[in-house]
């Protein structure tokens, strides 16, 4: 799994200066990914004043109402209070994530924190941009999906297809009666059992 890490959007903007990176934020964060930290779908934050806390929230399970009309109810969690901020005073290098397209290329850029005490220690840092030509790419899917179709093509891949779905056809009328068979033989070995138990 992993983690979500909201960074203030100064201290991103900073970072990517005289860059052509263009990230999206969202009420004066931008949102990363990271698996430096828990990785138990925490959230945390680092604030403008470089602050390190993450979003302590506290659920209770709902029970699902059972009726006719709904086959699967798995209940509901339901948030029992406000979120609370705590400080997290671990000292650790965070590498996070995040990507974005263009007309021309998609960009997946990564960058560096240091935190120590429950502090911003150092600016925040690009680690790697790793740029994806979206023309190239999809040229090169175009000919790989044209050799696909070839081997799709063929009488031994239709030979094969037609026989594997012969075979779950198959399978599928005997299933019930495999199933029923498999009862009664459990069966009649737990009765050999019980009555060997009864001697």
């Amino acid at each position: 799994m992993y983690d979500s890490l909201l960074i203030s959007q100064s201290l991103i903007e900073k970072a990517v200066e005289g860059t052509d990176i263009v990230l999206e934020p969202f009420k004066g964060y931008y949102n990363f990914q990271t698996k430096d930290l828990d990785n138990f779908l925490t959230t945390f934050f680092i604030q403008e004043d470089g602050s390190f806390v993450w979003e302590k929230r506290e659920y209770t399970y709902v029970e699902p109402e059972f009726t006719s009309t709904k086959k699967w109810n798995y209940g509901t969690l339901k948030e029992v209070s406000e979120p609370e901020m705590i400080v997290d005073t671990r000292t650790a290098y965070i590498d996070f994530y995040d990507s974005f397209a263009t007309e021309e290329e998609r960009i997946f850029i990564t960058f560096k924190a240091h935190v120590k005490g429950g502090k911003l220690v150092e600016p925040i840092s690009i680690v790697s941009v790793d740029r994806t030509n979206l023309k190239k790419e999809a040229e090169e899917f175009k000919k790989a999906r044209e050799k696909w179709n070839k081997t799709e093509a063929t009488w031994e891949w239709q030979l094969a297809t037609f026989i594997s779905n012969c075979r779950w056809k198959v399978q599928r009328f005997f299933n019930p009666f495999n199933r029923k068979l498999d009862t009664i033989e459990k069966n009649l070995r737990d009765k050999a059992k019980a009555q060997n138990e009864l001697t």
